[in-house]
């Protein structure tokens, strides 16, 4: 009884309406009107903040960007979160000279990403992933 809300519901059994997990007793009746107006207001500032902080960090577009090719140029059969780990840890160097090559055509041209990003084709990250 005390351990339900530790219940993980499979992940692709999910509706917008559900209770979040761990929330057992979630009722949206129970918030007034100016909390629930506070707390809108948080998201959408936090939304905001998000948005100008990916927008002063262009980089961080890059290295996305570099993770999706990877993965859908590899194709991992299992476990994305240890593939992308292993990816990342494997290219680090190279990804730090990208970002600081990146940073100084920012400083002086600013369209390092539509004119570099294609020419990404490191692969010395592992095979364990990879689909046999």
């Amino acid at each position: 009884m005390a351990y339900e809300s530790l219940y993980q519901p499979d992940p692709l059994d999910f509706h917008p309406c559900d209770v979040p997990s761990g929330l057992k007793d979630y009722k949206l009746s129970e918030i007034t009107d100016d909390q629930q107006i506070e707390l809108n207001n948080f998201k959408l500032d936090r939304i905001k903040e998000d948005h100008i902080y990916l927008k002063n960090h262009p980089e961080i577009k890059f290295i996305v960007n570099n993770l999706i090719r990877a993965v859908l140029k590899k194709r991992p059969q299992f476990d994305i979160e240890a593939f992308f780990v292993d990816y990342l840890l494997n290219n680090r160097i190279y990804f730090q000279e990208l970002i600081e090559k990146f940073k100084l055509e920012r400083n002086t041209s600013g369209s390092f990403i539509s004119s570099n990003s294609d020419s990404f084709d490191n692969d010395s990250s592992s095979s364990e992933y990879l689909s046999i």
